[in-house]
């Protein structure tokens, strides 16, 4: 992994009023690199990567301008603002630092890996390690000690069904609202790495503009189920390249009380292992569960090919392969136009060709198997412990070695 602080080359004729450091009258002076805040900051640092990294050979990705990748020598790499995550043979790795130290400023965090100098890493948030025959993944600790700080006890789901008429609907007071919204999106960005409460935190957030007690009650039954499981560790085996990306669906009919509106749950497996795990709103809503499961499907192609190009850029070629438990779903989406479903908006009518023309294959898997259920309902502990198990995903206890600890 490479870190920089550096800046583009500035492209207009920009003047700033130098620091007192320069003197006792320090005047102006005429920007050579971008400053922070300056309207062509990010615009020229994004250029100034490009230059440097086609310079060293990489091909800049179609899909995403942050991934780049040079099939020739079976290397890829992805750009964070100022971080740069190197994949490839230690030998293209010392000779792209060097590369690199020639045009910036730069400090390399370390290498992981057979032949790596380090056993862990913090990357971008997270905490990587390697295992000799396996790497390991989990989200940064502080989110989930943050939130189990709010509760004592301990619950074995991150939610459960409430009845409509049972629920508190008294609004939050202002600080209320405040400190709902704040823990709310924590969960979320602790939930990108966490399958197991990406569906609970959606409930969640459906309530960012006017939460109720009820809806402050599901947040803490997530601070509950985190202090049961505050650690959620994914495991990424050596396997040989997959050519196939696997992808399930699924989606919970009318799943809102409120609004009516049904969940859509995607999983991506590439070989053994999940790439992406998303739980979805949908925005239309369905008139039944066929059309649910429809929407859901469309969904999951979109996201699928969105993966595709990715993988692409990164040097990867698969196919996709995408499965459905709902017959309903897989009918309409083998026949050609609506037929009885006229209700069903006309621009879904792109799937049938991308199935017809076999650019996605489509096929029925059964519904205790579908991974996608996790996203889409809340589900009882050792079901979703099953589902984690399969996707690759195991708690653990402890603390990893980097972990650092949330202040008070």
């Amino acid at each position: 992994m490479i870190t920089k602080c550096n800046l583009g080359k500035s492209k207009r004729k920009i003047a700033i009023i130098l620091p007192k450091e320069c003197g006792e009258n320090p005047g102006y002076g005429f920007l050579n690199r971008t400053l922070y805040g300056t309207r062509d900051a990010a615009s020229s640092w994004e250029l100034e990567v490009r230059e440097t990294l086609e310079s060293f050979g990489m091909t800049a990705g179609s899909s995403c301008p942050c991934l780049y990748s040079d099939r020739s020598r079976d290397i890829a790499l992805l750009v964070h603002g100022d971080d740069i995550i190197f994949c490839g043979a230690p030998e293209h790795f010392s000779a792209l630092s060097a590369r690199l130290k020639d045009e910036w400023n730069l400090s390399v965090k370390g290498t992981i890996g057979p032949l790596g100098d380090s056993r862990s890493l913090r990357v971008l948030g997270r905490l990587l390690s390697f295992q000799g025959d396996a790497y390991e993944v989990e989200a940064d600790p502080r989110h989930a000690e943050l939130l189990c700080r709010l509760v004592t006890k301990k619950v074995s789901s991150p939610g459960e069904k409430v009845d409509l008429v049972l629920e508190d609907e008294t609004p939050l007071d202002e600080n209320g609202i405040s400190d709902y919204r704040s823990l709310v999106m924590r969960a979320a960005y602790l939930g990108l790495d966490r399958p197991d409460i990406c569906f609970s935190v959606v409930r969640c957030a459906r309530a960012m503009c006017n939460p109720t007690q009820q809806d402050m009650i599901r947040l803490m039954r997530i601070a509950r189920y985190l202090k049961e499981k505050p650690r959620i560790v994914q495991r990424f085996k050596f396997q040989a390249l997959p050519t196939v990306l696997t992808v399930e669906c699924d989606s919970d009919f009318a799943g809102c009380q409120r609004t009516r509106k049904s969940t859509s749950g995607f999983v991506a497996m590439l070989g053994a292992h999940n790439i992406s795990a998303v739980s979805k709103t949908q925005s239309v809503i369905a008139l039944s569960s066929g059309e649910a499961e429809f929407y859901s499907v469309g969904g999951a192609v979109m996201r699928a090919l969105g993966l595709r190009s990715n993988l692409s850029d990164l040097g990867v070629d698969v196919r996709i392969i995408l499965y459905t438990d709902s017959t309903a779903a897989k009918g309409t989406a083998f026949r050609k136009g609506l037929g009885k479903a006229k209700h069903i908006d006309t621009v879904y009518s792109w799937l049938q060709d991308i199935f017809k023309d076999k650019e996605v294959e489509l096929h029925k898997v059964d519904g205790e198997k579908n991974r996608s259920d996790l996203l889409t309902k809340y589900l009882a502990g050792p079901k979703i412990a099953q589902l984690l198990k399969s996707m690759g995903y195991s708690a653990r206890d402890g603390r990893h070695e980097l972990a650092l600890t949330a202040a008070d």
